[in-house]
């Protein structure tokens, strides 16, 4: 492998993929560190019946939001927005609590300016959980300053997949041991997949020349969606069934769910009718599923230990979506194509429509 990635010099590519675990591993680190302290702020705050929890300056902000709000059982009335920016007026109750999560992604003239509007228009019932880099900066100052401010320091640069992690980790600090076990298989599992298992998506692109791909979740696996004006498409909404047109080969890689049996029974159901339709379909299971993998091309088998209600599973999904990106980029052999392997990835959402 590392051969034909210095050929298309992707090798640095591949060790960022790498890296994201190892970024993983020190977040889990510094929460367990810092666990009494987080779990003194948080605790009180999350036990109000009317809380509000906003996200700030986080730097993927819809795609954090997607995969922290379905787990945050403990919080009731939840508004899942991304930015009080915007209208702060509209986003802001100053008859509910409110907690807004920090991050430093914005200049600091204007996350300054978004905590002022916080503080005059909640008059108070407002508090902040910040998530920075180290024991500097404005957001460092602002929790040392303040008794409705705490400051989670990673003591490391951190990518957006590292705010989801610190975030979950935070929120669940009242049962870390249990969900720290989840996190620790899932980056071992990550790895396990990188090391063994890449070749199997090596394999695919070399066998299957698809010009359009779409990634395919339910509930916070919503996807990823890698996106080029003359390639790919950008993102995917509402039915699957009409993803692709006639002229394209298309790629569906689908990322199966085992939260209830509904979903796993609907997730068996579109397999079937995209093969009737003749997709070219990648399902990528948390553990072996032989109804699934009967009926689709590809199959990805991650054998993660505990699959349901597991706040971390996107991540591994995510390392599977990475993987493929950089390999489709190698094969096409054009430096533009590299732009797949960035930023250029972004999660998105495919619901089943009412009907």
């Amino acid at each position: 492998m590392n051969n034909t990635l210095e050929e298309k010099q992707a090798l640095q590519t591949a060790q960022e993929i790498l890296d994201q675990l190892t970024g993983w591993k020190d977040t889990l680190k510094a929460v367990h560190e810092q666990h009494k302290e987080i779990r003194e702020f948080l605790d009180p705050i999350l036990e109000h019946e009317n809380l509000d929890i906003l996200f700030l300056g986080a730097e993927k902000e819809e795609q954090l939001i997607n995969a922290v709000f379905p787990y945050m059982d403990q919080t009731k009335q939840v508004l899942p927005r991304a930015s009080l920016l915007a209208h702060p007026g509209t986003e802001l109750d100053p008859h509910r609590t409110t907690l807004i999560v920090c991050f430093e992604n914005l200049k600091p003239d204007v996350l300054e300016e978004a905590i002022g509007q916080a503080d005059r228009i909640c008059k108070g019932n407002v508090h902040y959980l910040c998530i920075t880099e180290q024991k500097s900066g404005m957001l460092y100052e602002l929790a040392k300053e303040r008794d409705n401010a705490f400051a989670f320091v990673s003591g490391h640069p951190m990518e957006w997949s590292d705010q989801i992690v610190a975030v979950l980790l935070c929120f669940s600090a009242d049962h870390l041991a249990d969900v720290s076990i989840k996190a620790e298989d899932i980056i071992h599992r990550s790895r396990h997949f990188l090391d063994h298992g890449s070749d199997q998506i090596i394999d695919l692109v070399k066998s299957y020349d698809f010009d359009e791909l779409a990634f395919i979740g339910m509930d916070t696996l919503h996807g990823l969606a890698s996106q080029d004006k003359a390639r790919f498409s950008s993102i995917v909404e509402g039915e699957i069934y009409d993803l692709s047109s006639e002229e394209r080969k298309m790629l569906v890689v689908l990322f199966l769910s085992y939260n209830d049996a509904k979903e796993k029974q609907y997730e068996l159901d579109l397999v079937r009718n995209l093969k009737e339709k003749g997709k070219t379909v990648l399902a990528v299971s948390a553990q072996h599923d032989e109804a699934v993998k009967d009926n689709v091309r590809y199959f990805v088998d991650l054998g993660v230990r505990f699959v349901k209600n597991n706040e971390f599973l996107p991540l591994a999904y995510l390392v599977v979506a990475q993987t493929l990106a950089l390999f489709k980029a190698v094969e096409l052999d054009e430096e533009n194509e590299m732009a797949l392997l960035g930023s250029a990835v972004r999660v998105c959402r495919c619901e089943r429509k009412n009907k």
